[in-house]
C-alpha cells in the first residue's frame, strides 16, 4: 500500500512539474469587457497594479478597473486620435496623438496639461518612457527629417533631438499601436520607418548620432514594419506587411540578433498585416486584423493564436489585454511556463 502510494505521488508530481513547463493558453467565456461607445477603438493601452488605462480614438483617456472591468472616463478635453500612452514613475500619464497636430497630453493629479512640441503640424508616430524618466518620441518627417525629440522629466517638456535626422522621399513612420519608438536605457533610442523606404535606426547617444540599417519590405506607401519588440538589447522583433492587404503575409516578419545590424525573415512568417508585437513569457505575440499569432522562437517562426480583429496589446499578470472594434478590451488568460527564460 505504502508502496502503491509512493508510486503514485510520483506520477501526480511528474503531472504537475509538466504542466508547468508547458505553454499553455485558456480562454475564459465571454472574454471581452465594454469601456467605451461602439464606434470607438483602441491603439494605446497601459496599467498599473490596479487599472488598465486606455487612449481611445475618440480622444479620451478611460480608465478600467481590474477588478470589475468598470471603466471610468478621465480626461476632460479630448486630443484626437490617441495612438500611444504611458504611464510614468511619477504617476503622469502622458498620450500622444497622431492627427498632424503635434500635441502631447500629460494628466497628472487630476490636472490636465496639452502642449504643442512643435509650431509645425506634425504626425506623431510613437513615443517610450523609462522609469527613470528620459524618454523618446518620434514623428513623421517634416521637410525631409524626421520629427524626434526626448524628455528628462517624465514627458513635462520635450527637446527636439539635433542634429536633425534626414528621411528618405515617401519615407515614414507608422502609428498603429505607437510600438514602433523604444528606449532601451537613459541613451540608447531606436526606431522604424516604413513606406518607399523602410529602415531601423539605433542611436546610443541620445540621438547624436544613429546606426542606419535597411529592411527587406516591399516599396509601398503601406508597407513596411507597424511594430517593434525589444525583447533584450541584442534581440529584437519587427512586425507589419501591407495594411491595405491585411492576408498578404509575404515580409510581414523579421528578427535581429545582434542589436539591429542585421534583421532576417522569419522562416515562417506572421500571418498578415500585424499592427502590434509584444514579449511575454518568453513567447512573441503579434496581432492584426486577421488574428493573433504566436512565436515560441523569438520570431523564427510563427504560428496562428486565434482569429479575430485586433489593433494594440499589453500584457499584465498572465493576462493580455487586446483591443478590438466597438470600444471593448479583450482579454485571454495565459498559463506560461515557469522556465528560465534567457
Amino acid at each position: 500500500m505504502k508502496n502503491s502510494f509512493t508510486f503514485f505521488a510520483f506520477c501526480f508530481g511528474i503531472l504537475i512539474l509538466q504542466s508547468c513547463c508547458r505553454y499553455r493558453p485558456t480562454h475564459w467565456e465571454n472574454p471581452n469587457f465594454k469601456y467605451a461607445s461602439d464606434s470607438t477603438y483602441s491603439r494605446a493601452i497601459t496599467s498599473d497594479s490596479k487599472n488598465l488605462y486606455v487612449g481611445n480614438s475618440d480622444g479620451f483617456i478611460y480608465k478600467v478597473n481590474l477588478k470589475n472591468f468598470k471603466s471610468k472616463q478621465i480626461s476632460k478635453k479630448p486630443i484626437a486620435e490617441i495612438r500611444d500612452i504611458a504611464l510614468t514613475g511619477k504617476k503622469t500619464l502622458v498620450a500622444m496623438q497622431s492627427n498632424d497636430s503635434s500635441v502631447v497630453l500629460n494628466l497628472k493629479n487630476r490636472k490636465e496639461q496639452t502642449q504643442s512640441i512643435s509650431n509645425k503640424a506634425i504626425f506623431l508616430d510613437g513615443m517610450d518612457i523609462l522609469p527613470s524618466g528620459v524618454g523618446f518620441l518620434m514623428g513623421d518627417p517634416v521637410d525631409g527629417f524626421f520629427t524626434l525629440y526626448k524628455t528628462a522629466d517624465f514627458g513635462l517638456h520635450w527637446t527636439e533631438i539635433s542634429p536633425k535626422l534626414q528621411a528618405e522621399r515617401g519615407e515614414a513612420g507608422f502609428a498603429a499601436s505607437g510600438s514602433t519608438v523604444h528606449c532601451l536605457n537613459d541613451s540608447t533610442f531606436v526606431f522604424v520607418s516604413g513606406g518607399m523606404t523602410s529602415r531601423f535606426f539605433k542611436s546610443t547617444n541620445a540621438g547624436k548620432t544613429w546606426q542606419i540599417t535597411e529592411l527587406n519590405y516591399p516599396k509601398s506607401n503601406g508597407s513596411g514594419p507597424f511594430s517593434l519588440c525589444a525583447i533584450n538589447p541584442n534581440e529584437m522583433v519587427i512586425v507589419g506587411g501591407d495594411y491595405t492587404q491585411p492576408k498578404n503575409s509575404e515580409s510581414t516578419s523579421f528578427f535581429t540578433i545582434d542589436g539591429g545590424l542585421s534583421w532576417m525573415r522569419s522562416e515562417k512568417p506572421a500571418l498578415g498585416y500585424r499592427s502590434c508585437v509584444i514579449f511575454y513569457e518568453g513567447n512573441l505575440y503579434a496581432c492584426g486584423t486577421t488574428g493573433i499569432d504566436i512565436s515560441k522562437d523569438k520570431g523564427k517562426t510563427w504560428e496562428k493564436f486565434q482569429d479575430g480583429n485586433y489593433f494594440a496589446m499589453h500584457q499584465k499578470n498572465g493576462i493580455i489585454y487586446a483591443s478590438i472594434p466597438n470600444g471593448k478590451i479583450e482579454f485571454i488568460q495565459v498559463q506560461a511556463s515557469k522556465k528560465n527564460f534567457k
